[in-house]
């Protein structure tokens, strides 16, 4: 976001709430930031994407502390 490589942003996690709340703890920085779009998406938010970035992890047990 600091360099203005992406004009928007778009985040998809199974779980839309969690999407949601990152996309709003981002805005909150966009003050100090070049102008970009965030948002809780979908997949189809990405047709004609320049870049997408895949991110994931292995699922956490229950109990399990995420470290």
């Amino acid at each position: 976001m600091i360099r203005g490589i992406a004009s928007e942003i778009v985040l998809i996690d199974v779980d839309k709430k969690r999407a949601e709340g990152e996309a709003l703890d981002l805005n909150h920085g966009l003050s100090f930031v070049r102008p970009v779009k965030i948002w809780a998406g979908d997949h189809s938010d990405c047709e004609g994407a320049g870049i997408v970035v895949i991110t994931a992890r292995a699922a956490q047990k229950p109990g399990e502390p995420r470290a």
